[in-house]
């Protein structure tokens, strides 16, 4: 970041204000700039698009490493946080590693307000943008929204991208630059490409746009800027070098705890899941009309009819929940009257679950086109 940053702590409180400004203004710059490109370009419909096949749908769903990074990615940046607030804590227990606590707490409170409170809970929840997988572009139902456009809150959950988040959040180790250069710079090196890595895995399967990931990365070196630059300074004049007293200790034990359980919760709560059902349907010539009664929203049901004469239904369900969370999709009745072919669709939700979309599609011979009605 520049010499003056690089300088002892008890020389830099001061002195850290001033680049640190300009550190958030050129980042910001950067990310702005990157940002009207992808606007101006339309990269992140072209990008995706590459990723895309109309007729094979999402090209790194089922393919490894990529179907790994979306189901277990996510551990990595976990365990590098729950192992920043255990070596934390033991800053405060033993005085020869004192040295390093004003630096861990940048590591600890990165990703606890990065990945834990600004993307997933703030800005994911409210900002409005529509997943790939939801767009018309790309097979959905929703409009494209560009990522400065704000959309209606809980109206898709794509910006910015929470798995990329949690991945990029090793470049918070740029802010060991001045207790260990090889740590800083292997730890952020490690993160950029992580982090990128992550993102084409949420971009091929339909859960992210480049911008998405773009900003998740900059919300990490923000805030790792912000903190090294203006909350390190601080820490530093509370005087690394001495230890708490036991009542402080419990008390700073049972907060790093509380973070500990929430990052946990967050883990357990937030698994990805991604299910595929698929049920034929019995279409002979007597049936002329098709009526679908199914337990979901009428926008979440595609009809297509295919150049053949076989009928079949597929669900895809993607979204988080507990690790013994699942759905089941039943046929609870089908029969056949005067012609019309009457079938019940029912979703049946066991666990819980958070970011979930459904997509049914029936797919029927082109004899029985407008001749469909459902029913939610």
């Amino acid at each position: 970041m520049g010499n003056l940053l690089f300088q002892p702590m008890h020389k830099a409180r001061c002195s850290l204000y001033k680049p640190g400004f300009y550190y958030l203004a050129m980042t910001l710059l950067v990310l702005i700039g990157m940002s009207v490109i992808i606007v101006r370009l339309d990269l992140d419909r072209r990008w995706t698009a590459r990723l895309f096949s109309p007729t094979e749908g999402w090209l790194l769903i089922d393919i490894q490493p990529w179907q790994w990074l979306y189901t277990y990615g996510t551990i990595p940046g976990l365990l590098f946080t729950a192992g920043a607030i255990v070596f934390l804590f033991q800053t405060y227990l033993k005085p020869k590693l004192s040295p390093w606590r004003t630096y861990l707490w940048v590591l600890v409170l990165t990703p606890v307000l990065g990945a834990g409170i600004l993307v997933n809970p703030i800005l994911k929840d409210n900002w409005g943008r529509a997943r790939p997988r939801q767009v018309e572009e790309f097979g959905g139902k929703w409009e494209y929204r560009p990522a400065h456009k704000p959309g209606i809150p809980g109206k898709g959950k794509s910006f910015p991208c929470g798995h990329c988040a949690i991945s990029y959040v090793f470049v918070s180790t740029m802010a060991l630059y001045r207790r260990s250069r090889w740590i800083a710079l292997t730890g952020t090196g490690f993160g950029l490409l992580y982090g990128t890595l992550m993102s084409i895995a949420r971009v091929g399967q339909g859960g992210h746009f480049p911008s998405d990931a773009l900003w998740a990365l900059g919300i990490n070196v923000l805030l790792t800027i912000l903190l090294s630059c203006f909350f390190l300074p601080y820490i530093q004049a509370w005087n690394p070098q001495k230890t708490l007293p036991l009542k402080r200790r419990m008390g700073l034990g049972l907060l790093l705890v509380s973070i500990i359980s929430v990052m946990v919760y967050f883990f357990l709560a937030h698994r990805p899941k991604y299910e595929e059902h698929k049920f034929g349907l019995s279409l002979d010539e007597m049936v002329q009309q098709v009526k679908l009664r199914a337990n979901v929203s009428r926008e979440n049901i595609s009809i297509y009819y295919p150049d053949e004469e076989r009928g079949y239904i597929q669900t895809v369900v993607q979204g988080n929940g507990w690790p013994n969370s699942f759905h089941e999709f039943k046929i609870q009745e089908v029969q056949q009257t005067g012609g019309i072919l009457f079938i019940d669709y029912q979703l049946l939700e066991k666990g819980y679950f958070s970011e979930k979309s459904i997509d049914i599609s029936l797919y029927l011979p082109e004899r029985l086109k407008d001749k469909v009605q459902v029913a939610p």
